[in-house]
């Protein structure tokens, strides 16, 4: 209970200190209703590739009337970003960029009864033009009432800052409630089966155990087999051009290969990232051309990430034995929960290092689990065994640094029978062997670029770019429900809709233009099921904090301080980079086996008749007949 309160309280005062430094900065681009006023912005759909250093310039207007006695009114203003402000074509204010975060008034005085016009130019030069204004005096509070307009020429209404409109491309399909309905010919008499099949299997059981037929290990080789199956029947199915920023992906991997050397973060959209899983592509990729054409070798490359999706199921069947041993049952969840997360079946089948990178973190988790189970045993190997791990996903992607503090606590509770000294040495010997191992890189980045870490949207790296909506608003932040019925591309509605979407089916369609060759209403049916599903996850994080059992609570409390540690990074990386594809869950590839161990842990929460387990055990194999079903191209 203590390490969970405690990463609670790490985690979220972390996370409000961090935002409240970085509130100020002009950077972050919260844009916060007051006063009654809201923000506006052009009224113009938004657009699901990027934006280069485009300038856009609107015009706002609003036309008022002034009461008869009013002499002066004092009006505030606050536009993203630069903006001047014009009282009956006369200029009253102008405001640079740097100063957007302020609030400034103008007073108007002398002012004569009668209709006016009040407007404000606002440009903004790297991302979208929006505007806030509010008086005492006046009706020029800023809402759906206003007009906006590129050229000062033909004027129609804004569009307020929360507006998203579901993307065209979501609208040419079902919604899941439709997809879950057309759905329901197969899914329920299949569930059916699987209840009556458990019901009569285990007539004369006692107790939560699974039917003579069944057992985890079973369960994990044949989703194992289900694995190779899918991945062979889409290897050539799947077009080319799939995944996210393959085309980077894909520079990076040649730079490598053609040149014997690493790049540095600026010489491409994607070279920031940590070079391992692309030097081993490389060197696989170096091999292949000896005989495979170019274009060819690229696409074998792809049994790089599916290898380590697969090698998810192993880590979550393992993961499950450590941390419900005795628990066949939960076991078997474990697997077919984490095995057949959505997030790691759609993300393995195309290339990228996010794969790779969760393999290894996955991997850490793991030894976490075992060390917290049985503390004395090979102690230094397991010490030396962590820092290596860690040092290799340090090189795999820099989200691994978000493991640091996990690390720490599981030697520090593993060790603390053997006195300071002994946490001391376990701390250095980890800590060590990983910055040997990985020291280097960061290093090299801090000479060339005068810091360690150097993000894709960092201004060292000399690449402009933004995404729509490019600002955040509260209500961005604390929303969620679209997802539920239009979940493609649901990060422009909300951050937790866009980790909702990507989380539990391919929400941004895996970074194509176009819909990849999934099982669309397959796909766009599982929204629904998987509420139930992260309903299960929040139970499964209070179970950590009042589990009875000493063994199972520091399991479930590494995996939620794991988790919660990552959605507050994951919640200051979307504030600092307002595109819609920053709501992404892939960015938690590494906690497959977090997710399904607290999925199983809310799940077993309810009662142990045989009647609910197998209700529970037919609605999860049906989730997951329904989740391979969606990704294997037909």
């Amino acid at each position: 209970m203590i390490l969970t309160l405690l990463g609670i309280v790490v985690a979220v005062a972390g996370l409000a200190a961090t935002v409240q430094n970085r509130l100020g900065s002009p950077d972050i681009k919260l844009l916060v209703p007051s006063h009654g006023a809201r923000w506006i912005r052009q009224n113009r759909p938004f657009k699901l590739s990027g934006w280069g250093p485009t300038q856009e310039v609107v015009f706002f207007r609003k036309r008022v009337t002034v009461p008869p006695g009013t002499k002066s009114c004092t009006v505030t203003v606050q536009a993203l970003r630069a903006c001047f402000v014009l009282w009956d074509k006369r200029r009253v204010l102008a405001v640079k960029p740097e100063e957007w975060k302020q609030a400034h008034e103008v007073v108007l005085n002398d002012l004569t009864p009668g209709e006016h016009e009040f407007e404000v130019f606002v440009e903004d030069s790297f991302g979208p033009a929006a505007l806030l204004v509010y008086t005492d005096g006046l009706d020029l509070w800023t809402g759906p009432e206003w007009e906006e307009s590129l050229l000062g020429e033909k004027w129609e209404p804004v569009a307020l800052a929360d507006d998203a409109a579901p993307p065209p491309l979501a609208q040419a399909f079902r919604s899941p409630l439709k997809a879950l309905a057309v759905s329901l010919w197969w899914l329920g008499p299949l569930f059916a089966g699987l209840w009556g099949l458990w019901l009569w299997s285990t007539r004369n059981e006692a107790g939560p155990s699974l039917p003579n037929w069944c057992s985890a290990s079973r369960c994990r080789w044949v989703v194992i087999a289900a694995w190779f199956v899918l991945a062979a029947n889409n290897f050539l199915k799947l077009p080319a051009e799939i995944g996210y920023d393959l085309p980077s992906h894909v520079d990076y991997v040649r730079f490598i290969a053609d040149r014997g050397e690493l790049p540095y973060a600026s010489d491409g959209l994607q070279m920031f990232q940590t070079p391992l899983f692309y030097a081993v592509a490389a060197v696989v990729y170096r091999g292949l051309t000896l005989l495979l054409a170019s274009e060819t070798a690229l696409l074998w490359l792809r049994w790089l990430t599916l290898l380590c999706g697969i090698a998810q199921v192993e880590i979550c069947f393992r993961a499950g034995r450590l941390v419900f041993p005795n628990r066949d049952d939960l076991q078997m969840l474990t697997v077919l929960i984490g095995g057949l997360l959505p997030m790691n079946v759609y993300m393995s089948q195309t290339l990228g290092n996010e794969p790779f990178c969760g393999v290894l973190s996955a991997l850490i988790l793991l030894w976490g689990w075992q060390t917290l189970r049985e503390p004395d045993a090979a102690i230094m190997r397991r010490q030396w065994s962590a820092g290596v791990l860690f040092g290799l996903d340090l090189l795999s992607k820099m989200t691994a640094l978000l493991l640091t503090p996990v690390i720490a606590g599981v030697l520090v509770i593993a060790n603390r029978l053997r006195g300071f000294g002994g946490v001391l040495l376990a701390l250095a010997r980890t800590f060590g062997a990983a910055a040997v191992i990985a020291g280097w890189y960061y290093g090299r980045n801090w000479i060339r670029f005068g810091k360690p870490l150097v993000g894709g949207w960092d201004p060292a790296r000399g690449i402009e770019w933004w995404q729509d909506p490019g600002y955040r608003t509260p209500w961005q932040m604390v929303s969620f429900g679209r997802s539920l019925f239009a979940p493609l591309h649901a990060g422009f509605y909300s951050l937790a809709d866009g980790f909702f979407a990507s989380l539990w089916l391919d929400g941004n369609l895996s970074g194509m233009d176009a819909p990849p060759p999934w099982n669309m209403t397959l796909m766009l049916a599982a929204p629904w099921p998987a509420l139930l599903l992260s309903a299960a996850i929040a139970a499964g994080l209070v179970r950590a904090v009042f589990c009875r059992d000493r063994a199972l609570r520091y399991s479930l409390q590494l995996a939620g301080v794991t988790l919660l540690l990552y959605l507050a990074a994951f919640v200051l990386l979307w504030l600092e980079v307002p595109a819609f594809s920053q709501a992404k869950a892939s960015y938690t590839l590494g906690l497959t086996p977090v997710y399904a161990l607290l999925c199983v842990a809310g799940l077993d929460l309810l009662p142990a008749h045989r009647f609910v387990r197998g209700a529970v055990f037919a609605f999860v194999v049906c989730w997951s007949v329904l989740v391979y079903g969606a990704y294997f191209v037909l």
